[in-house]
């Protein structure tokens, strides 16, 4: 859906090489590899793109046609409430600075989805008190 109605709607990006991106023009959700995230880009039409990161996991809300960040505590919650209304867990992984820095950058620049409208940190959806709220710390580019 990205820019000008055409491209994907998000895209995960893997800390492996291994793993290339996988969006929702490679399939469904349910269908992308489960281990390794190290984030996820998708259509914000507050922000132009978000960006999802820095989570243990990651699940899709089809209801909200998006990708949600968890810590396990949150993971349970979130299933324990809406059993039927997640799906496609995944799990995120660490990595270096420079992979990190990589990720970053090829996200808030993928030229598939509508550019930045707000500064970068306010575009990025990090781990906060609560679901869908933002954080104001840290996770910017230097």
């Amino acid at each position: 859906m990205s820019v000008g109605g055409k491209g994907p709607a998000w895209r995960l990006y893997y800390i492996d090489t291994h793993h290339g991106p996988y969006s929702s023009e490679d399939g469904p959700p349910e269908h992308a590899p489960p281990f390794g995230v190290g984030l996820i880009v998708q259509d914000n039409p507050d922000s132009g793109r978000e960006v999802v990161m820095r989570h243990d996991f990651y699940y899709w809300v089809p209801t909200d046609g998006a990708w949600w960040g968890s810590d396990l505590a949150g993971l349970v919650d979130q299933f324990a409430h809406h059993p039927l209304d997640r799906t496609a867990l995944k799990v995120g992984r660490n990595t270096s600075d420079a992979r990190w820095r990589e990720l970053v950058e090829r996200a808030i620049k993928d030229p598939d989805f509508a550019p930045l409208s707000k500064p970068p940190d306010k575009a990025i959806k990090k781990p906060s008190a609560g679901r869908g709220q933002w954080s104001g710390h840290g996770d910017k580019l230097t």
